[in-house]
């Protein structure tokens, strides 16, 4: 049986995401005090199981389609990913909270949105929820900035 390049791909990601897995079987305890109601475990589980199920579905596909070239990227993809690296960068200097909002604005702007009233709607909506879960549900921290 031959595997194609997105069923080797979503092979090798899987046990990526094994090896990851038993990784976090390894981390110490964190008191009570300092976990935020959330054990260190926690968020790289979810992550690897989003992976994980993005690889299965990678797999269950990957016979499809093999005739053709694959699509070349756009240049706006890479761009949106410059995007994201540069506010992961800002976190320290804005804050995680504003630095969503700036996002939430940016990203819409220049993929073509014009509506300043939706524009306003996800940057206000998406940081209000990511506060109530993050910090009011499971009582987590996020870094502050100059500006929150």
């Amino acid at each position: 049986m031959r595997l194609t390049r997105d069923a080797s791909t979503g092979v090798a990601l899987l046990l990526f995401c094994g090896s990851v897995f038993y990784a976090t079987t390894t981390f110490r305890d964190v008191p009570a005090m300092l976990s935020q109601n959330v054990p260190p475990t926690f968020f790289p589980r979810v992550v690897l199981a989003a992976i994980a199920l993005l690889s299965i579905a990678l797999i269950a596909t990957s016979g499809r389609g093999l005739d053709g070239p694959k699509p070349v990227l756009e240049p706006s993809v890479y761009v949106t990913a410059g995007i994201f690296v540069i506010a992961v960068a800002l976190v320290p200097y804005l804050g995680m909270l504003a630095a969503v909002f700036v996002v939430s604005i940016g990203l819409p702007l220049y993929w073509g949105e014009r509506s300043v009233l939706r524009i306003a709607g996800l940057a206000l909506g998406l940081v209000v929820a990511v506060h109530v879960l993050f910090v009011l549900a499971l009582g987590m921290r996020f870094p502050s900035g100059v500006l929150w």
